[in-house]
């Protein structure tokens, strides 16, 4: 999938930031593992706190407060962020309770949200993945890249 989505990216013109939480990096390093991404792929930033998040990607500190740094509210302000904040035509993002502590009763470990952003709009997608920590960020980095090609796919 990812060669899809690099392909289609860099095909296309379309430049792409991403803010990560819980991917640690992993959907910046799976793009740029593709020759010729450095065209399209303009930042990718690790935004592990909730102080980041606010004061790196302007995410509303009235968000986090009212719905959780782990909400489709935070994902998608995360994804605008990386968008206007770097000017690219896309902004990705990712939060999630990896494990194996940080979860609550409404969201428990595994909980994630993949946040995407353009020009048109902005939005969040929820995710519950299992297994240990490795397990659950592999499976966010590819839900990322899911929601990425969905989103390609309709340009």
């Amino acid at each position: 999938m990812t060669d899809l989505v690099c392909r289609a990216l860099m095909d296309n013109n379309i430049t792409i930031s991403v803010a990560e939480s819980f991917t640690g990096g992993g959907i910046s390093s799976e793009l740029v593992a593709h020759p010729g991404i450095s065209g399209v792929f303009l930042c990718g930033t690790v935004a592990y706190t909730d102080e980041a998040k606010i004061c790196r990607l302007n995410v509303a500190r009235s968000i986090i407060e009212t719905y959780g740094a782990v909400s489709a509210e935070c994902a998608a302000a995360m994804a605008e962020g990386a968008r206007s904040i770097m000017g690219s035509d896309i902004g990705l993002s990712s939060t999630g309770f990896a494990g194996p502590g940080g979860g609550t009763a409404e969201a428990p470990v595994g909980t994630a949200f993949i946040g995407f952003a353009d020009s048109k709009h902005s939005y969040a997608v929820r995710y519950t993945f299992t297994g240990s920590r490795e397990d659950i960020t592999r499976q966010g980095i590819e839900a990322a890249f899911s929601v990425l090609w969905q989103e390609l796919r309709k340009s």
